[in-house]
């Protein structure tokens, strides 16, 4: 029982102080927010809710602020697009429901950023990501069966170099209505550190030997 335990907090061990495991890194501050074309979505402010809980309801600036702000805690604000009628052309002025992020630090192209969305399967948004200098990258994501959106931020790892040398805000638009709750439901967006292969093979030869000694553990008895 000894062993396993040590085995045991070997793991939680290289969980804890990997460089790959560090905490999430989530915006604590909001840059810019606007509802855009008011002809779409609940109404003319914006609107979310809980999850599960009440919704779609009538937000407050602040309230709608404040759901996007810190980890995951299923307050959302939803972010409503109509792109299918009128596409927004990339590098133009996004017109749809927007809200933008910043955090407590810069981020580079070596980390990869966390967003938590609550709506339905398949409610898309245009993410928009900043560097120092005012340049920014842009592509759509598309919410699959998990909350979690992970993006890998490796392959602009050229572009950044050549604006500013980091990251420093998120910005997110919504493109469809979707059902429930119009829009893409945004609940949470962080940046953590991409898991190295040395540390998934650390966890990975940790949990086998967890495996092994409480097999001979059992033959013992």
């Amino acid at each position: 029982m000894k062993r396993i335990l040590c085995a045991g907090m070997m793991i939680g061990s290289v969980l804890m102080t990997h460089p790959s495991y560090a905490a999430t890194m989530y915006a604590d501050h909001v840059t810019g927010s606007f509802r855009g074309d008011t002809t779409i979505g609940f109404s003319t402010g914006f609107y979310g809710g809980t999850f599960p809980g009440a919704f779609p309801v009538t937000l407050t600036d602040p309230q709608a602020r404040a759901a996007v702000l810190g980890a995951p805690d299923n307050n959302f604000v939803s972010l409503p697009g109509n792109e299918a009628v009128s596409p927004t052309a990339v590098g133009s002025p996004f017109k749809w429901a927007y809200v933008e992020v910043g955090f407590a630090g810069n981020f580079g192209t070596n980390m990869q950023l966390v967003i938590t969305e609550l709506g339905d399967n398949a409610e898309s948004a245009q993410l928009f990501i900043w560097t120092l200098d005012g340049g920014n990258v842009q592509r759509t994501i598309t919410r699959g069966a998990a909350d979690t959106v992970l993006i890998d931020l490796s392959s602009y790892a050229g572009f950044v170099s050549a604006h500013g040398g980091a990251f420093n805000r998120v910005g997110i638009g919504g493109l469809d209505l979707g059902v429930d709750s119009p829009g893409f439901d945004l609940d949470a967006i962080g940046v953590t550190n991409v898991p190295e292969p040395s540390a998934l093979i650390l966890v990975g030869s940790g949990l086998v030997g967890l495996g092994w000694w409480r097999r001979m553990s059992g033959a013992r008895r």
